[in-house]
């Protein structure tokens, strides 16, 4: 009986021993892979944050420079800037929270840069129609501007295109 124990043992022990040579790896390779596929996930969550972080700095930057740019007594600096706002209308990366300072430039003494500025703000209103109706209602409420209406700007000719002109 001894000996039929002894066998039974001696049979468990090697099956417990080839169980564990094989369970083991299998093991580990399961929580490595576990491990490995989170830290990817996460590494890939940081550089979305870090790319969104970026891309708010550089919009930032973007607006520092056209504000410095537009308020600036020289009128070739504030046309110039007028004419990247006009490329940024017609890529349609224009921010919109811009607007107002834009439009503000409407005031500006030098006819050449209220022309520029017409300019830039037709092609916003073209490139976006919520813009459009922001500009209206903006000339309407302000007395300051409405001068613009009759003149020949191109903004007074792009805002007038459109049947729900109420600049009149």
């Amino acid at each position: 009986m001894s000996d039929g124990v002894r066998d039974s043992w001696a049979k468990l022990d090697i099956l417990a021993k080839a169980l564990g040579a094989l369970l083991i790896p299998i093991i580990i390779f399961f929580v490595g892979h576990q491990y490995t596929s989170e830290q990817a996930k996460s590494s890939s969550e940081q550089r979305a944050l870090e790319q969104k972080a970026l891309d708010v700095q550089h919009e930032t930057d973007r607006v520092t420079l056209l504000l410095t740019h537009l308020s600036s007594t020289n009128p070739t600096e504030q046309k110039l800037a007028l004419a990247f706002v006009e490329y940024l209308a017609h890529s349609d990366q224009f921010p919109p929270e811009f607007l107002p300072v834009v439009i503000n430039t409407l005031n500006d003494r030098d006819a050449t840069v209220v022309r520029a500025t017409s300019q830039a703000l037709a092609a916003i209103a073209k490139s976006r129609p919520a813009s459009r109706d922001s500009l209206v209602n903006t000339i309407a409420r302000r007395p300051d501007l409405k001068m613009i209406v009759n003149r020949d700007l191109p903004l007074t000719r792009a805002l007038r295109r459109t049947p729900t002109d109420s600049l009149r």
